[in-house]
């Protein structure tokens, strides 16, 4: 009996019941069947909180009893309790060492999607001792949610279930040493699973068991997937090339056979119910391999197919996986899913074409269609479809036709032309109505019974267009109308006069094919009679019906003769009017009948002058005017008009004479003339002219005449009384004037005289090539070409170059000299005078003297010994520069000293003498820059000023004793401070002497500990070197150190006062100051493994002379913390699985550590394997201990202040999925004690678009059967935008097509959703999508999807609506419009519509129109939902601007 968690436990005798005994109340219950025999006793019995365990007596062994069921495990072969009584305490558990293990196998190396896999657990008890509460977990891989399972017990093994589903979650079996618990487990792999399929079992041991060999206490088994798909391809080969399925013609097939899976495939069948295949089996297929030539397949179309529409299959594939398992697939279309048929159409085509020819039998052979005459048809029929024609009836309403129906069949391609023929006899009326156009009609019955009619089509015609007779009937209506004239000469003197008569007789004469009807002839000038002509038919001519008279008048006899056109109408049949013009016997239509009378027209033509003289003068002068009376005398027999008068030397009024000017007349006041004289007309002395004259006759002609003076002849010139005289002469006047060219208000040698000739034309006559001449000038614009009377010129222009021998004799005189021509070539000659003189009087100008002079001072130091600022002795030299700025030579010009002070004062000032400082003769604008220059040595003191200031002058005078002078100017200053007050600047000059206040600095630092690493409390010693620069005192030097930064951190210790705090410094003197820094351990942290890791800056300031500041550059220190530093990188920053990556380690001891053996560790990231033989030690090969991932480099020794060098490769496996990959490294004692920071380097294992992305294939198409798939004949719509979810605008090309590459990265195991989502608003106006919208669809890694939006362009019926439609102040319709939305219904439900209700026209408020476009689209909405059917109805509402034409009734329902 044992004791355990409060209850009495014992194996029952006589019996196989575990009881337990409550104490307290004394109850027993039997805990259930132990499996043992009924009479096996246990003598001694041990109680655990989990379990009591027995010896029994008779060598039994030892076993566990189970608390809960009862059951007996036996535990060991322990000896019996008659030998082996024990103790134990009931409150602590026993444990038992046991080797539990477990293996997995399904028996294969491939799974089928879509098929079950059977694994077989074994878990077994190896002993030394039983096992109780053995947990077996299997959980289902990820994509696997069914499973079913049973566990069996072998050698004393028992299973707590024995069966179940799903996965196996600490299902337990109890086993003594040697038994085995076997479960059999089924998953169902679901049809889309693919990729490795991969298991794991492991065992849950409860703590009452000791394994101490845990690797097999887990077993996995990996089946590689075996998948087959398989591709059909339908091809129609259309052998005739019509496009059209025909019988007889095959379908090839192409059958593309994929590997899917990861192994390999065998005997790979594919079958076909329709096909006949070739090519199949295929021998052998490896993973992911493609087949795509061997296997083909080929149909031949039947009508049977025709009458079907199509041909729709599916094939099968069957193949042999690596077990010898069949591995079997549908086929599928490129666009379809597995099962999915593949289709091509075979549409029953019927089709013909019916021509019908005619021929045209001209009996009389006149190439026209008469009356009587036959036109004879033949009806050609030819199969232009893909079925059989039978039973084809020709009709036609205007042919007798023979030979219909054709019985057939008339098979594709064939052609009947000659069975059916027809005939029709032409009547008059036929003709004359100019219609023998027709078209007949047939009908031909399919295979399937359906009926085919058909319109007939002449050869060159389309169908439906009616067969005209071969040049069609050509309705002439034409007739020829003559008009012949007779003088009827009643006193019988051969001439025609004014009173006698004309008579005309006109025929008429059918020239057409169609009966003339009230021919009706008209004549302006002749009474008409007999008209009109009844009716005249074709052929026949009328010449006696229609007669007409006229009588001369003097009016024609005048116009030469009597010349007219009778003009006449007819009818048609059609009622037309024909129209046409008479003609004479031997003209043409419209040609005038004439009768001519012979005229004679002439007439005198005289010009008189006059000359007003407006001056008085008695001479004819320019301006003055010639005045002419023309006087026209009619000479001739007819009357004149339009009598014209010309003149090329007056201006004609009164012209021209209308008239008529009778024979006889005479008009000398009408027409008059005036002329105004020209200079031209004086210069050339002739003023002489003859004016012209044109008169029409009453027949139109020209009758032209020259005039003559009352006392000449035609032709003779018209002369101006009294003459004219001309007069040559002219004024010729010089001025000088002095071109100041430098503006100073002097003549100077080289400025210019200029001269202005001005010449006056005094005279009456033109002046030509008046040439102007001076010998102390040069002249410019002579001659002048011509000069008009009272005209003046002054372009002639002269200069002179004044010399100083000009200037000097205090002016300048000369004199010019004219020639002209007058306009006989003769000269005139002209001497010049000056503005105020006579001809012949000299032209004189003034000169004045103004002596200047003007002296330039500058200087320059010298920078003796380069070092760029001045130093005492370095000297400042002086230089001269005198100009002579008046405009006369100056002599004796000198400088005798030259004057020095400092800067500002402070220094009394010095005269330094200049030699040699004397110019002998300086021209007007003379410059000498030649006088030897003055050199003057620096003290301190100038130094000490800033600079030293200089200043002279010189002294001279003119030739005739005038005195000049001027003080010095620095021509660098712009001050331009005039002392002299003479206009000049008078400038000193100055020399800056540069200050230059500089400090320099040099910082270094030194760890104060060596031999181990830094612990707090260390110190920096910093020493901070001050160097003077300069060239004058700093003073109150004094440092400024913010203290050092750890690693980029600034420190968190202290760093003491410098020593000594500030020092003066005179020019080119240093000072040393030091500090000291204590270490923290946040500094060591911060610092420690990095190289320059301790970084400190400072700089230094002070006071230069002036009180200015001086700041040192700031100096930077680096110290190194002692330990180790470690860097590693690769030059790669991508690699694609596969490759390799180089990584290169750099290790350097920093400072004295005392140890310089260390391991440098390298740990590879997952997926990236070590390539063994590639690392390098300094260029020498060495092997690291390779341990799982981590790299160690053992026992490297570290040389003093150098870095050493490790280069490894490292290969980037298939595992690696596309990502970043970290490498580290770092440095360990031999101990294992990392001493240094972790180095990393970064990779990235790219993407490769052949095995991880998505692609997106897409087409937009035109669904123009709305079935929301891409049929056949369906084309691509350009332009449409299509979005991604990730803000990706595609724009469909010309094709309709869009792509995205890479779209994304889905999961290599079950894939990834994708969504895309078209842009309505781009599609062509009118289209509305059929497909759903967005799309979503399946990436798979490594393959293209496709994404297909369909959109049609849909029926609008559109409903126009005004006020009349509404009863007055509702909005609701007039009753006559609601059965109207009712028929509406019906119409919309014929086939799917955008309805469209425009309301236009309103008279009342916008308000009023939208309430009753809402209640009616309420009302149409609501009826639609009880009749309308299989599809949404979608309504548009909008307001028009204004009424359309129907504005009192709703428009009828359009179709766009």
């Amino acid at each position: 009996m044992a004791w355990s968690n409060g209850l009495l436990y014992s194996k029952e005798g006589n019996s196989r019941q575990l009881i337990s005994i409550n104490p307290v109340t004394g109850a027993v219950t039997n805990v259930g069947d132990t499996g043992l025999s009924a009479s096996s006793v246990f003598g001694a019995m041990f109680g655990a909180p989990n379990a009591v365990y027995g010896s029994g007596n008779a060598g039994e062994g030892f076993y566990e009893f189970d608390l809960t069921s009862g059951r007996a495990t036996r535990i060991s072969s322990s000896p019996g309790s008659s030998v082996n009584d024990g103790m134990k305490c009931a409150t602590t558990k026993l444990s038992f060492p046991a080797d539990i293990s477990i293996s997995k196998t399904d028996g294969q190396e491939a799974y089928t999607p879509g098929e079950d896999v059977t694994y077989q657990i074994l878990v077994t008890n190896n002993g030394p001792f039983g096992a109780t509460d053995i947990g077996v977990d299997d959980p289902l891989p990820a994509g696997i949610t069914s499973a079913s399972w049973t566990c069996t017990g072998s050698g004393g093994g028992t299973c707590d279930v024995t069966s179940g589903t799903g996965e196996l979650d600490n299902e337990t079996v109890s086993l003594p040493v040697g038994g085995t618990a076997t479960y059999n487990y089924t998953m169902s792999v679901p049809s889309d699973f693919s990729g490795d399929l991969t298991n794991v079992a492991r065992l849950r041991l409860p703590d009452t068991i000791i394994d101490n060999t845990p690797p097999d206490n887990n077993d996995s088994d990996t089946d590689r997937e075996a998948s087959v798909s398989i591709v059909k391809e339908a091809t129609h080969d259309d052998a005739n090339g019509n496009g059209k399925a025909d019988i007889g013609e095959v379908i090839n097939y192409d059958f593309i056979v994929e590997n899917t899976g990861d192994v390999p495939l065998t005997n790979i069948e594919v079958t076909d119910p329709k096909a006949t295949i070739s090519g199949s089996p295929i021998a052998s297929l490896a993973a992911g391999g493609v087949d795509s030539e061997s296997v083909k397949g080929v149909y031949e179309i039947t009508e049977a197919d025709l009458v079907a529409g199509s041909v729709d299959n599916v094939a099968s594939a069957n193949a042999k996986d690596p077990d010898g398992d069949d591995v079997t697939k549908q086929s599928r279309p490129p666009d379809g899913e597995e099962g999915d048929s593949t289709s091509i159409e075979t549409p029953l085509e019927g089709d013909y074409d019916f021509v019908k020819e005619a021929e045209h039998i001209d009996a009389n052979g006149n190439g026209l269609i008469d009356a009587g005459e036959v036109i004879s048809y033949q009806f050609i029929v030819e199969n232009t479809g893909n079925a059989p024609l039978t039973n084809i009836e020709v009709t036609d309403a205007r042919a007798d036709v023979t030979g219909s129906p054709l019985a057939g069949p008339l098979g594709p391609g064939e052609k009947d032309d000659e069975s059916v023929k027809g005939s029709y006899v032409v009547t008059q009326a036929d003709i004359d109505a100019g219609d023998l156009d027709n078209v007949a009609s047939a009908n031909a019955k399919l295979p399937n019974g359906d009926d085919l009619p058909k319109d007939s089509r002449p050869p060159d015609g389309d169908e439906g267009d009616p067969t005209n007779p071969p040049g069609g009937l050509d309705k002439v209506s034409d007739y020829d109308f003559v008009k012949e004239a007779e003088h009827d000469d009643a006193n019988g003197n051969g001439v025609i006069d004014a009173g006698e008569v004309i008579t005309y007789n006109f025929t008429v004469e059918n020239t057409g094919n169609t009966t003339l009807t009230d021919v009706e002839v008209t004549d302006s000038k002749a009474t008409i009679t007999g008209s009109p002509i009844s009716i005249l038919r074709p052929a026949e001519v009328d010449d006696e019906t229609v007669k007409g008279t006229y009588t001369v008048t003097q009016a024609d006899v005048d116009a030469g003769g009597v010349d007219n056109v009778a003009d006449s109408r007819g009818k048609d049949p059609d009622g037309e009017d024909i129209d046409r013009q008479s003609r004479p016997p031997s003209g043409n239509p419209g040609d005038p009948t004439p009768l001519p009378i012979e005229p004679n027209g002439d007439y005198d033509f005289v010009k008189e002058a006059e000359h007003i003289d407006a001056n008085g003068n008695g001479l004819i002068d320019a301006g003055e005017v010639i005045s002419y009376q023309f006087i026209v005398e009619n000479t001739g027999n007819v009357s004149l008009t339009n009598i014209e008068v010309t003149d090329a030397r007056a201006d004609v009024t009164g012209s021209p004479l209308a008239g008529p000017l009778g024979p006889g007349e005479t008009d000398d006041e009408s027409v008059k003339g005036s002329y105004v004289v020209t200079q031209a007309d004086i210069d050339a002395g002739d003023l002489d002219n003859v004016a012209s004259a044109n008169a029409k006759l009453p027949n139109g002609d020209d009758l032209p005449k020259d005039s003559r003076p009352p006392d000449g002849d035609e032709g003779d010139p018209t002369n101006p009384p009294g003459g004219l005289e001309t007069v040559s002469d002219y004024d010729f006047v010089k001025a000088a004037e002095h071109d100041d060219a430098n503006g100073n208000g002097f003549a100077d040698a080289g400025e210019v005289i200029n001269y202005t000739f001005t010449t006056v034309n005094t005279g009456n006559t033109t002046l030509t090539d008046i040439a102007v001449t001076d010998d102390k000038a040069e002249i410019t614009g002579s001659p002048i070409a011509s000069l008009a009377p009272g005209m003046s010129n002054s372009d002639v222009k002269g200069t002179h170059v004044i010399t100083q021998d000009d200037i000097d004799a205090g002016s300048f005189s000369n004199t010019a000299t004219a020639v002209g021509k007058d306009p006989k070539g003769e000269d005139v000659v002209k001497e010049a005078r000056p503005p105020d003189g006579e001809p012949g009087d000299s032209t004189v100008i003034p000169f004045a003297t103004n002596p200047a002079v003007e002296l330039e001072l500058v200087s320059e130091w010298t920078d003796t010994n380069g070092n760029g600022f001045p130093d005492p002795g370095e000297p400042v030299v002086y230089s001269f520069l005198v100009r002579n700025t008046g405009n006369v030579t100056l002599e004796n010009l000198s400088i005798a000293s030259l004057d020095l002070e400092t800067e500002g004062g402070g220094v009394p000032a010095k005269s330094i003498p200049v030699p040699n400082g004397t110019i002998a003769s300086l021209p007007p604008s003379g410059e000498h820059d030649s006088l030897p220059s003055v050199s003057y040595p620096l003290t301190q003191a100038d130094i000490d000023a800033g600079g030293v200031v200089a200043k002279t002058s010189v002294n001279g005078q003119a030739r005739d004793g005038t005195p000049v002078t001027d003080a010095s100017d620095d021509p660098v200053e712009t001050a331009d401070i005039d002392t002299e007050d003479d206009g000049e600047p008078d400038d000193p000059t100055p020399t800056p002497l540069p200050q230059v206040a500089a400090l320099g600095l040099e910082k270094t630092g030194v760890f104060q500990v060596e031999g181990r690493l830094a612990e707090p409390g260390d110190t920096i010693v910093y020493t901070l070197t001050a160097i003077n620069e300069g060239n004058v005192t700093a003073s109150n030097v004094t440092p400024a150190d913010p203290g050092p930064w750890f690693g980029g951190l600034p420190g968190s210790g202290s760093l003491s006062s410098f020593s000594p705090p500030t020092a003066d410094l005179g020019a080119t003197e240093s000072a040393t100051f030091t500090a000291t820094y204590t270490v923290t351990q946040a500094d060591i942290d911060a610092a420690q493994g990095l190289e320059d890791g301790i970084k400190n800056s400072a700089t230094v300031s002070g006071s230069g002379p002036e009180g200015q500041p001086v700041l040192s550059p700031v100096a930077e220190a680096a110290v190194d913390l002692p330990g180790y530093a470690i860097s590693k990188m690769t030059p790669l920053a991508e690699v694609r699985r596969g490759g390799r990556v180089p990584y290169t380690i750099n290790v350097k001891m920093l400072g004295s550590v005392g140890e310089s053996a260390v391991n440098i560790i390298d740990m590879t990231p997952s997926g990236l394997t070590f390539v063994r033989g590639t690392a390098m030690l300094d260029g020498s090969a060495v092997e690291p201990k390779v341990d799982g991932r981590k790299l160690t480099f053992e026992n490297v020794t570290l040389p003093t202040d150098e870095a050493i060098v490790i280069e490894l490769d490292l290969a980037v496996t298939g595992a690696a999925k596309p990502g970043e990959y970290v490498n580290q490294a770092w440095v360990e004692t031999p101990d294992g004690t990392m001493v240094s920071r972790v180095a990393a380097a970064v990779v990235e294992v790219v993407v490769e678009a052949l095995f991880d992305c998505g692609d997106i294939l897409g087409k937009v198409f035109d669904d123009r059967n709305r079935n929301g798939y891409q049929d056949k004949g369906e084309p691509g719509l350009p332009g449409v935008r299509v979005a991604t979810v990730k803000g990706l605008l595609l724009t469909a090309d010309d094709h309709g097509r869009f792509h995205v590459a890479c779209a994304d990265l889905p999961d290599q195991r079950i894939g990834t959703s994708y969504i895309m989502k078209l842009d309505s608003r781009s599609l062509p106006s009118g289209y509305r999508l059929t497909t759903e919208n967005p799309r979503v669809v399946r990436l798979t890694a490594g393959k293209a999807s496709e994404f297909l939006f369909g959109a049609s362009i849909g029926r609008v019926v559109r409903l126009d609506l005004t006020d009349a439609a509404f009863v007055e102040g509702t909005q609701e319709l007039l009753p006559e419009w609601e059965e109207r939305i009712m028929k509406m219904i019906v119409l919309l439900d014929q086939e799917p519509s955008v309805l469209r209700l425009v309301y236009s026209g309103s008279e009342g408020s916008k308000r009023s129109a939208q309430k009753r476009l809402r209640e009616i689209r309420r009302k149409i909405a609501a009826e639609w939902r009880k009749t309308g059917r299989g599809y949404r109805l979608e309504i548009e509402t909008r307001l028009g601007t204004e009424a359309t034409a129907r504005s009192k009734q709703m428009r009828a329902l359009e179709r766009r």
